[in-house]
C-alpha cells in the first residue's frame, strides 16, 4: 500500500509536512520559535533532485516590481551571489535567471553583470551579458573596486608602512580595505602600473 506524501500546509510551500503537523519542519520550528510559522527571515530552499540548473531555478526564483531587486532566497557564496546546486555542480543564480529570461545559455567565456551592484539579485531587468573586462570597468566607474579607491600615494604608503614594521591588518584597517589587498600590493600582484606613474 503506498500511502501518499502529506505536504505542508502553509501556501508556496511544497515540503513534505511531518507526520503529526501540518507543517514541514521549518515552518514547526518558526511556529516553535516566534509563534507564528511564517514569521522570520525567508527559509532558504533547495530544489528537488534531478532538476535541471534552469528547472530548479525557476523553482526557488523570486518575482516582484521590474524596477525593485528580486533578491535570491536559497543558498548564497560568501560574496552574497545566489547559488544553487544541481546536475552535481554549483551555478550562479544570477547566471540562470539571464539565461531563463533569454533562453539562451550564458556562455562560459562570459559574466552576468549586475546593473544595480546588488550580488544576490536575480532579476533579470537588472542583469546583462558581458565580459569580465567590461565588469572590471563597471566595477571601478563605480567606485566599487578596491582599485579604484587606492592612490598612488596611497599605494607607497602602503609599502612604506609595511617596511617599517606594521601589520597587513593594521594597514587593511587605516585603509578600509581587506588584508588580501594590502597583501597584494605589498608583492606587488597588483597595482603595478598605477605605482609606476
Amino acid at each position: 500500500m503506498i500511502r501518499s506524501m502529506k505536504v505542508c500546509s502553509i501556501q508556496g510551500c511544497e515540503v513534505q509536512a511531518k507526520s503529526k503537523s501540518p507543517l514541514c519542519s521549518s515552518h514547526n520550528r518558526r511556529q516553535a520559535k516566534y509563534g507564528d510559522p511564517t514569521a522570520g527571515p525567508p527559509i532558504r530552499r533547495h530544489p528537488p533532485r534531478g532538476l535541471s540548473p534552469i528547472e530548479a531555478f525557476q523553482r526557488l526564483a523570486p518575482t516582484g516590481p521590474p524596477d525593485e531587486c528580486w533578491e535570491w532566497p536559497a543558498t548564497r557564496t560568501s560574496s552574497g551571489y545566489g547559488q544553487i546546486y544541481a546536475e552535481g555542480k554549483f551555478h550562479g543564480a544570477h547566471r540562470l535567471a539571464l539565461e531563463a529570461f533569454t533562453g539562451e545559455p550564458v556562455p562560459r567565456s562570459a559574466d552576468a553583470l549586475h546593473s544595480c551592484d546588488n550580488p544576490p539579485c536575480v532579476n533579470p531587468a537588472h542583469l546583462r551579458v558581458g565580459t569580465n573586462l567590461t565588469n572590471i570597468r563597471d566595477k571601478t566607474s563605480r567606485n566599487r573596486c578596491a582599485e579604484s579607491r587606492i592612490s598612488r600615494d596611497t599605494l607607497r604608503a602602503v609599502r612604506e608602512s609595511h617596511s617599517r614594521g606594521q601589520g597587513v591588518r593594521d594597514i587593511a584597517k587605516s585603509l578600509n580595505v581587506s588584508a588580501r589587498i594590502v597583501e597584494r600590493i605589498i608583492r606587488g600582484e597588483t597595482w603595478s602600473r598605477r605605482s609606476s606613474r
